[in-house]
């Protein structure tokens, strides 16, 4: 019962940790990704930011699409920034 309130609390904090992209790499539900593990980006509807970012984990590799919004009036802002990491 105790590792059931474990996973509850974990999962509850990561969903409230909230997602960004920064200098160093990208936050998704509190679980940081860095640059090099970026591997592909598509911006879609004009406002939808889709990143495909290579998960490693207990001895696999599986590819994740983490999606972000943003406002449309910062597309190339997005554009340039994402250019310069990638």
């Amino acid at each position: 019962m105790l590792y059931d309130a474990n996973i509850n609390f974990d999962t509850g904090g990561h969903y409230r940790a909230g997602n960004g992209i920064g200098e160093n790499g990208i936050l998704s539900f509190g679980v940081y990704h860095s640059w090099k593990d970026v591997k592909s980006y598509e911006i879609q509807n004009e406002t939808l930011l889709e990143m495909n970012v290579l998960i490693k984990s207990c001895g696999f590799r599986y590819d994740n699409k983490i999606k972000f919004d943003f406002d449309k009036k910062g597309k190339n802002d997005i554009e340039i920034f994402l250019s310069e990491k990638l």
